[in-house]
C-alpha cells in the first residue's frame, strides 16, 4: 500500500510514472550506500558525553520487533531486533563501548552497561501525577513540584552564565527529595508486603514501585541538577522514535526485516541531517551519484 501510494505521488508531481519495484530497487541502493556512513554515526554516538536512549515496538514481516533509537542532538541512530533488552543492546553495539551517561526511561536492561546514568524525568513526573491524583498521596504532588523547582533552577542558572548550583543549593534540594521519600515510605499503603510463601517478587503498589525507584537511583533522577549537559527527561529520544511510530500507521508493517533495516539506515541518516541543517534532497542525491553526504560527527 505504502509502496504504490509513493508511486503515485512521484508520478503525479513529476509527470512520470515510476513502479513499485523501482522504487523498492532505489531504497535498497540507498541504504546500501549508506552503509559507511551509519558506521560512523554509530561510532560518533559511541564517543559522546550523553546519548538518549529508547525503544519501542514494531512489525516487519509480521512479526513483533523492537526499533531502539541512540540520539544526541546532532545525531540518530535506529536498529531493529527481535529483541529488547541487552542482547539487542548488544548487537547493536553502541552501549557496549559507551563511557558517557546514557539517558533512558529505567528499563532494567540499561543498567547491566557499565557507563553512567540519567532517568527521564518527564516518566516521573507522568507517574507521580497518577499517585497523586488515583491514589492520593500527597508527597507526590510535592515530588514534582520539587523536580520542576530543581529544573527551573538549573534553567535559571544556564541563563545566568552559571555553570553548576550552589552547595547550598544543592543541599537544599537533597534534603527535601529525602524527606519526600521518607514521607512517603511511611504511609501504611507503602508498607512492606508480608511473605505470601509463594516464590517469585512480591507484587507492590505503584507507588512503593516508584518509591523504591527514587530513592534507589536517586543519584540518577538527579544528575541533571549535578551536571547542566545532563538532560531533565528523555524526550529528545521519544521525538526521534516519533517518525518511525508515524511511518508504521501508515504502511501498518515492513514486509522484510530487511526492508525495516533499510528504513532505519536511511532514516537515521536524515534524521541526523535535519538536525544538523542540512539539505536533504542534495543528500539523497548525492548518495546515488556515489559521494554520500558525510554529516558532521559531533555527539
Amino acid at each position: 500500500m505504502l509502496f504504490r501510494s509513493s508511486c503515485e505521488l512521484i508520478g503525479d508531481l513529476l509527470h512520470q510514472p515510476i513502479a513499485e519495484g523501482t522504487l523498492m530497487g532505489a531504497i535498497r541502493d540507498c541504504a546500501a550506500g549508506l552503509v559507511e556512513i551509519e558506521s560512523k554515526i554509530k561510532d560518533a554516538i559511541t564517543v559522546s558525553k550523553v546519548v538518549n536512549f529508547d525503544e519501542t515496538g514494531m512489525y516487519a514481516n509480521s512479526r513483533r520487533q523492537w526499533l531502539h533509537t541512540a540520539s544526541t542532538d546532532q545525531l540518530t541512530h535506529y536498529a531493529v531486533h527481535d529483541k529488547r533488552g541487552s542482547a539487542a543492546a548488544n548487537e547493536i553495539a553502541i552501549l557496549p563501548n559507551f563511557k558517557g551517561r546514557a539517558i533512558h526511561d529505567s528499563y532494567g536492561s540499561y543498567f547491566l552497561f557499565g557507563c553512567d546514568h540519567g532517568l527521564c524525568n518527564a516518566h516521573h513526573l507522568r507517574e507521580l501525577t497518577f499517585v497523586e491524583e488515583e491514589m492520593g498521596q500527597s508527597w507526590a504532588a510535592e515530588m514534582k513540584k520539587l523536580l520542576l523547582d530543581i529544573k527551573n533552577a538549573v534553567t535559571d542558572a544556564k541563563a545566568a552564565g552559571i555553570s553548576k548550583l550552589t552547595q547550598r543549593h544543592l543541599k537544599q534540594f537533597r534534603d527535601r527529595y529525602s524527606l519526600l521519600i521518607r514521607r512517603g515510605l511511611a504511609l501504611k499503603e507503602n508498607q512492606p508486603t508480608s511473605p505470601s510463601g509463594t516464590r517469585g517478587r512480591k507484587k507492590q503498589s505503584k507507588s512503593k514501585n516508584l518509591l523504591d525507584r527514587l530513592a534507589a537511583r536517586r543519584k540518577e533522577v538527579l544528575a541533571f541538577m549535578y551536571d547542566f549537559t545532563v538532560p531533565f527527561d528523555n524526550n529528545l529520544a521519544e521525538r526521534d522514535l516519533r517518525m518511525m511510530k508515524v511511518q508504521q500507521k501508515i504502511s501498518g508493517c515492513f514486509r522484510t526485516h530487511q526492508g525495516a533495516q533499510n528504513f532505519c539506515r536511511i532514516r537515521g541518516y536524515i534524521s541526523t541531517l535535519k538536525k544538523q541543517g542540512r539539505h536533504i534532497l542534495s543528500a539523497i542525491t548525492s548518495i546515488f551519484a556515489g559521494q554520500p553526504l558525510l554529516p558532521a560527527l559531533r555527539g
